[in-house]
Formats: C-alpha cells, structure tokens, sequence
C-alpha cells in the first residue's frame, strides 16, 4: 500500500544529469470543480491542493506512488484576464502544458535557446526552508507549452502561494502505475520540424515509424522516447484531409495533445472499475 502523505511535494531523487520524467500534465477546462470531483469519484484520484487568486481557480490531483506519481493541475478561469480564458477563446478545454522535471535546467534551457530563434527561456527561482525550485516556461516546435521544472530537496509541485496543501493518507486503489505515454497530433508537414526539437532540446530520441493509409484516411506517426526517462511520445501527422488527425487539429485549433495513457497491470480490474463509476466510459470505444 502507498500513503500520500507526503501528497504536495517532491523528493529530489539522484539519477543521472541528463534524466528527464513528467512533472504533471495541466489541463485547462471550464470548470475545475466538475472535472476535480471526476478525477477522485471515476478514476480513483485524490485531491492534493487547491485554491484561487483573482483571476484562476486550480486543484491538484495524484495517485501513482512517490517514485512514478501521475499528477494533473486542474484550472478554470475566474475573469477574463486569466490565462485559462485566454488559452479557452482560442482552443477548447484539453492540455495547456506537459510539465517536465530535469535534473540540470540551466543546461536544457542553453540547448533551448541555442536552437529557438524566437523568445528565449529563462529561468525563475525559489529557495523554500527544505529545498530550492528553478523552472523556465518553453514551447515546442507545434507550440506545445512545457514549463521545466529542476527540483532540490522539498517543493511544492507550483511556486503559487495561494496554492494550499491538503494531507491525505488514502492507498492508491486504482491500479494505475505510471503515465505511460502522450500522443501529440501536428499539422501536416511539421512532424520532421518537431522530430528534430524533442531530439536537439530534450534529448529524445526515434523509435518506431508508423505510416497508416486506407481509401479514406491517412497518417504518419513517429514515437519519440527519452532514453534515460522512459517518456513515451508518438506524433501524428496527417496525410489525408479527412484523417481523423486532420479532425483532431481542426477541433482543437491547432497541434496538441490528443490523448494521455495510463499504464496498469490489471487491465480487468480497471475497466470493472470504470464501467461501475462512469456510464459513458464504454461509449468511448
């Protein structure tokens, strides 16, 4: 049994300098408080932290143990001057920001702005009683945002102050292990461009190459993984303008994260599971 009661912060774990592991995913929705209450009642979560400013309303969610944590930030705006409002007028509810933690910023932020030619990165910094944070906000070649976290001791999983801790000592029941993989959709002819930014930037390297046509649709698809990370990262391409890739880009209004894999080893028992906790679960196959 795992106990979350060390649920907000993060233990510095010794690993080579080039290690690379998701931080969190944060996903910006309409309502944090709907999708809050989804993650703990359907998938099994538990809520870590929470709270507001003037302008964005944020929960924490895990489940997963210490050493593969799984862990969306869940935010939704208050005005129309958070950046939540801003990211929702343009594209709909889904992933804002794949959060990455490394073991050396200041050297993936060089590689960075060597390779961007536009904003470069720069890094931010809090020293905390137990620990120290660093992080730089970045953005990927199909402009999918990763803000890069470098951890030293204790932190908290966000330098937000308006964010509060909340001690939970519940087992992970669930039987998700880890994040397994993402799946970036990007537009046609950009999957080379953001191939070689994942390599150059972050170090990931090629595996398979999926090429998939029929009569009707098409794609193009290579999985990306870091060697040292164990991330997995495949990225669509479309081929046909009625690829189901093409669909996903046109709803979403631009390149973005399609979907999020969980890893298990008890795939009977999850699916029971879901199907007792969430009616519309097998509506999605």
């Amino acid at each position: 049994m795992t106990s979350f009661a060390t649920n907000i912060i993060f233990k510095e774990k010794i690993n080579q300098e080039t290690n690379i592991e998701i931080d969190h995913i944060h996903l910006y929705v309409k309502d944090t408080v709907y999708w809050t209450e989804w993650f703990i009642n359907v998938m099994g979560f538990c809520s870590i932290a929470g709270g507001s400013n003037e302008h964005t309303k944020t929960e924490i969610v895990k489940t997963g143990d210490e050493e593969n944590p799984i862990i969306f930030v869940i935010s939704s705006p208050l005005s129309s001057q958070s950046p939540v409002a801003k990211y929702l007028d343009i594209h709909p509810p889904g992933v804002a920001d794949v959060a990455f933690k490394v073991n050396n910023l200041q050297k993936v932020i060089t590689k960075y702005n060597r390779f961007n030619q536009g904003i470069k990165g720069t890094i931010e910094e809090i020293k905390y009683a137990q620990g120290c944070l660093k992080w730089s906000h970045i953005s990927c070649q199909s402009k999918l945002n990763h803000t890069l976290f470098e951890r030293r001791g204790y932190t908290p999983i966000l330098p937000k102050t308006w964010l509060k801790e909340r001690q939970v000592n519940r087992a992970n029941k669930n039987n998700f292990l880890a994040l397994d993989h993402l799946v970036l959709n990007v537009a046609k002819g950009e999957i080379e461009s953001t191939m070689t930014w994942y390599e150059k930037v972050l170090g990931f390297e090629k595996k398979q190459f999926f090429k998939i046509e029929t009569p009707r649709s098409g794609l193009s698809s290579q999985v990306m993984f870091h060697p040292v990370g164990n991330i997995q990262l495949p990225i669509n391409e479309p081929i046909s303008n009625n690829s189901q890739i093409q669909e996903f880009l046109d709803a979403n209004n631009g390149s973005g994260i399609q979907h999020i894999a969980l890893r298990t080893n008890k795939i009977t028992e999850v699916t029971q599971q879901l199907r007792q906790k969430w009616s519309n679960f097998f509506k999605c196959f």
